[in-house]
């Protein structure tokens, strides 16, 4: 009797080995980046964005510098529009990985929602130089001359090169919203308010709402001499800035 109550201490203990064991190894496996990366991959594609973030977060506590955490954070971060990180973290994106020019587009797209034109250029110049450089780059080339156009102390120097980058993102995409923006913000320095004022509301339609947009309308409506309007769309402009 002693020999088989022995045996079976050693057996139960065997079976409590294995299981710790055998639970450290899920554990283990469950929390490897692989996985985690993995999970987050199958969150986004649930349309489950927290569950993601929390998978990729987990990931980057293991490895900060992990590019493919980084950059699906950076997606997530762009599409829900949570632009207080999103730049910092494209910019780790890049310098891991300078020729990702997914990455470049969206840090263009970012820098030029904030006004910042002459960051814009630089991240267009670097998109054209890698071959990456569509009609909606053209339009946002297009944007960036026409602001650096208000802030000029010679604005009619820059006409031309705005009136070419207009001209070649629209041939390229006759929607493209950044060109027409750009347009509106030409037909403004121009004084064509009701020409400004339609293309305004265009890039509007296409892009939504933002700083510039409502920025363009109001300057149209001044010119307009539709001061009520105007005022309403420059108080909707500083809401947004």
């Amino acid at each position: 009797m002693p020999i088989v109550k022995t045996l079976k201490y050693k057996i139960a203990g065997v079976v409590i080995v294995m299981g710790v064991l055998g639970y450290a190894a899920f554990y283990l496996y469950s929390n490897s980046v692989g996985v985690l990366v993995s999970n987050a991959q199958t969150c986004l594609d649930a349309g489950d964005l927290n569950c993601a973030r929390e998978n990729l977060n987990r990931v980057l506590d293991k490895n900060p510098n992990h590019l493919d955490a980084l950059f699906m954070l950076a997606k997530i971060d762009f599409q829900t529009g949570n632009h207080q990180t999103l730049e910092p973290v494209l910019r780790k994106v890049l310098g891991i990985q300078p020729d990702l020019t997914e990455a470049r587009q969206m840090l263009a797209t970012l820098l030029l929602s904030k006004c910042r034109f002459d960051d814009t250029e630089k991240e267009l110049a670097d998109l054209r130089q890698a071959g990456a450089f569509s009609s909606k780059q053209q339009g946002q080339l297009a944007l960036v001359k026409a602001g650096q156009m208000v802030s000029a102390t010679q604005p009619l120097t820059l006409i031309d090169e705005v009136s070419t980058n207009i001209e070649g993102a629209l041939s390229g995409d006759a929607n493209q919203p950044d060109a027409h923006l750009a347009n509106a913000i030409l037909q403004i320095q121009m004084g064509d308010g009701a020409e400004a004022l339609t293309e305004a509301q265009l890039a509007q339609q296409a892009m939504g709402e933002n700083f510039m947009t409502q920025w363009a309308i109001g300057r149209a409506r001044f010119i307009q001499e539709d001061l009520a309007n105007a005022q309403i769309a420059f108080e909707r402009a500083d809401t947004l800035r």
